[in-house]
């Protein structure tokens, strides 16, 4: 009696795990559909209604996906402009502030708070840390390439939104030649960014006075302005992580982009050794290019003091998004 007793239970349970597999399939197959057909919300509440896979790698691309299509946004708006940004390596945050999706006009809007969401899926979709390492121990090669190179994606065109709303970059991408009346990215007052600034960069020679943002200074909140400061290092390391440990080939939609890996990489290696030469003075701040580089979520970096972020981006994206005047 134990026996049969015994079996029936088992006999319950494999039933029950063939039927939710069943139930998940059939959600993302109608995920696709609706998808497909640009009914978002059709999509997300289909997805909702078989509960959140996140063991499940095509799961959370689709859930991406939602949000992506909720932003308006598809792949298909970047494939014509891969060349561009592979053809300006050099320049490459001036170059994705140039793209056809870059066109942001306030401080989170709809739209960037969309795509950061679907970001936000596919990076942290193995832990907290984001790694490409992380999702491939997760999800297996294959799984974890297609949520990568889905992010890699989203996150060329957030950067490129980031850069230029924040940079006030112009049609060629050139900083501070924007609408909005910024000259710098930032207001900097730590010491060493600010004589940084005052040294090396052309447009941001009043550091300390109100060459900023006004969406990077009050009355916006100092735990906001450090969380918007830290969405665009998230964006660029996590964009470095990719391209630096993802296998791209050459036949790839991003063959032509394996070059850019190496110019994140190299941007890094100059901005050390310019923290290092002359603008390493203030002891509690030190070395923080060398500390910010590893970060790779926004938790760690939003725990770090303004200062050393200020630093990074005086350093690293006020010399790297390009001002030709």
């Amino acid at each position: 009696m134990l026996k049969q007793s015994v079996l029936i239970s088992l006999l319950f349970l494999f039933s029950c795990a063939k039927k939710d597999a069943a139930v998940i399939d059939s959600a993302k197959q109608e995920a696709k559909y609706y998808l497909t057909n640009s009914k978002c919300s059709d999509a997300k509440d289909i997805l909702d209604d078989a509960g959140y896979q996140n063991d499940d790698a095509e799961y959370l691309s689709l859930y991406a996906s939602v949000y992506a299509c909720e932003a308006g946004y598809s792949e298909l708006n970047l494939l014509g402009e891969v060349d561009t940004i592979a053809a300006n390596k050099n320049q490459v945050l001036g170059t994705l502030a140039t793209l056809s999706t870059s066109n942001e006009t306030q401080a989170d809007s709809s739209n960037y708070r969309n795509i950061m969401s679907a970001i936000d899926v596919l990076l942290n979709s193995a832990g907290s840390t984001p790694s490409a390492a992380a999702r491939e121990a997760k999800f297996g090669v294959t799984g974890a390439t297609n949520l990568s190179f889905q992010a890699l994606y989203l996150i060329l065109v957030e950067l490129g939104k980031f850069m230029q709303f924040y940079g006030n970059t112009d049609a060629a991408g050139d900083k501070s030649d924007g609408s909005f009346g910024n000259t710098c990215i930032f207001t900097y007052t730590q010491v060493d960014a600010v004589n940084y600034a005052n040294t090396i960069l052309p447009r941001c020679e009043s550091a300390g006075a109100d060459e900023g943002s006004d969406e990077l200074e009050s009355p916006i909140s100092a735990t906001e302005i450090k969380a918007r400061l830290c969405e665009g290092i998230y964006l660029f390391n996590n964009l470095r992580d990719i391209l630096s440990n993802v296998t791209i080939g050459s036949n790839s939609t991003f063959g032509d982009l394996k070059d850019i890996g190496t110019q994140l990489e190299e941007i890094i290696t100059d901005a050390e050794t310019f923290e290092q030469g002359a603008y390493n003075s203030e002891v509690p701040y030190q070395d923080s290019i060398n500390l910010i580089k590893g970060i790779t979520n926004k938790a760690d970096c939003e725990a770090l003091p303004v200062e050393r972020l200020e630093k990074w981006y005086a350093i690293i994206f006020e010399t790297f998004l390009p001002d030709n005047d």
